[in-house]
């Protein structure tokens, strides 16, 4: 089974299985990241907009959310999601589209802030999701690259789950700050701690 099929099956319960304890700990995460009212945010491979929530605290109602997925039905349980009165979402703010993160139907120099939470591992083409993350970002946009394991832990729970998942795995930090600045990035900063993997970068110039 190819990874979108994957993702397609089990989008229904996604959220119970992978997303149950999160919550506290993305609200803190997106909290210390530089995204600012009024900005414009893709989520790259946001799967269930599990992100959304905690982003739309930071742009506030000026703000837009684009949700990026290449899995049409975890676009469905996002917008299932974002439509549930448990969540502090107004659907105002979020557009979402379907997209493969080598060729994302968006125009460049469209967004202040890329972000991809628990997706870049999955990328089969790392680069050019990155060459296009820069692409679509204004002078001085930020990306931010999460995972709520480190480089070693995903790399385990990937080989334990099996599946289409078992070769998925993020890049050491030299090639992953390698292939950032290739694409253009500059301001790298990595972090590969137990429970956390963050890569921010910023696209040179200045929007402010």
């Amino acid at each position: 089974m190819n990874r979108r099929k994957y993702f397609d099956r089990a989008a229904g319960g996604w959220d119970r299985t992978h997303h149950r304890d999160t919550h506290e700990k993305l609200c803190h995460l997106i909290d210390s990241l530089d995204i600012n009212r009024g900005e414009k945010v893709a989520d790259l491979g946001c799967g269930t907009g599990v992100l959304f929530p905690h982003i739309l605290e930071k742009v506030g109602g000026e703000g837009k959310i684009l949700g990026i997925d290449y899995s049409l039905e975890m676009l469905k349980e996002a917008r299932v999601r974002m439509l549930s009165p448990r969540e502090p979402v107004s659907t105002d703010n979020i557009l979402l589209a379907t997209g493969d993160a080598r060729f994302l139907p968006v125009r460049e120099e469209s967004f202040e802030v890329v972000t991809c939470f628990a997706a870049f591992a999955h990328f089969e083409d790392k680069e050019s999701a990155l060459s296009e993350m820069q692409r679509l970002l204004k002078p001085g946009g930020r990306v931010y690259i999460i995972h709520l394991l480190g480089r070693g832990e995903l790399a385990e729970h990937h080989r334990q789950t099996g599946g289409p998942f078992v070769h998925d795995t993020l890049p050491e930090d030299p090639e992953m700050e390698k292939m950032l600045q290739h694409v253009g990035l500059t301001k790298i900063e990595i972090t590969d701690s137990p429970s956390l993997y963050l890569a921010k970068a910023e696209k040179p110039g200045s929007h402010r």
